[in-house]
């Protein structure tokens, strides 16, 4: 059986990360829930990691070390985007040079947009993150698996964000996807 890291995106004390008027929820509360629903949907599937240390580069870094002791096909980090209240889509960012971060950050793009009928955002759903200056680059690079970062939604915008209000819901539809991989 493939075995996946999730990881809940920034911290659970200082930096929630964004927060949704519509969902009533941070980044990080809201994907804490999602990956504790993709766990109880297949235990020995999924390991759920969460950040502690708020710099970011020695977050990543940290986490790199725990995800590179163990063999997983795939590392991912939930997020949700959030900007205007119009900025909507759908888009999963992967390291440039890693063709199966790459296909696998297509795959799941493109299953969660054709479920909810969003846009897909970038190249086919995938953003390639290239230099060291780019939010998630040190995520996508530091781990031995191929690592991407999962944007699904913009949480600012009230009927993009509506669509995913129901969490267990977006876990099936993403538990699907990864188990395509």
């Amino acid at each position: 059986m493939k075995k996946f890291a999730l990881v809940i995106g920034h911290t659970k004390s200082k930096d929630k990360g964004a927060f949704s008027e519509t969902l009533g929820l941070s980044e990080y509360d809201y994907n804490l829930m999602v990956a504790k629903e993709l766990k109880a949907l297949c235990p020995e599937m999924f390991d759920i990691y969460t950040h502690e240390v708020q710099d970011y580069y020695q977050r990543q870094k940290g986490l790199a070390y725990k995800v590179n002791q163990k063999n997983y096909d795939a590392v991912f980090e939930l997020h949700f985007n959030a900007a205007s209240p119009l900025a909507n889509g759908t888009e999963c960012c992967h390291y440039f040079n890693s063709k199966k971060g790459k296909a696998i950050a297509e795959l799941i793009s493109k299953e969660v947009s054709l479920y909810y009928k969003t846009t897909l955002r970038g190249v086919n759903g995938a953003k390639a993150l290239v230099n060291k200056q780019d939010r998630g680059y040190w995520f996508t690079y530091l781990p031995k698996a191929p690592a991407v970062i999962i944007e699904p939604f913009f949480g600012s915008n009230p009927s993009e964000a509506k669509l995913f209000k129901d969490v267990n819901l977006y876990a099936h539809v993403l538990y699907s996807a990864i188990k395509k991989i």
